[in-house]
């Protein structure tokens, strides 16, 4: 695969990790995120304009 935007000469061990310790971070924050809307999933259903769940 090549990154167009910032292309790199090498892809060294110690450049995966970064890259893979940036996803870790991201993905973290992500499903935090997620965690807290399916928490308040009616209010944030609102928000949105969604049709209330009738489940």
């Amino acid at each position: 695969m090549v990154e167009a935007r910032n292309p790199h000469r090498t892809i060294g061990v110690d450049h995966t990790a970064q890259h893979l310790s940036d996803f870790t971070e991201y993905r973290r924050k992500l499903l935090t995120k997620t965690g807290i809307i399916r928490e308040h999933a009616p209010a944030a259903a609102r928000i949105r304009g969604a049709a209330p769940d009738r489940t």
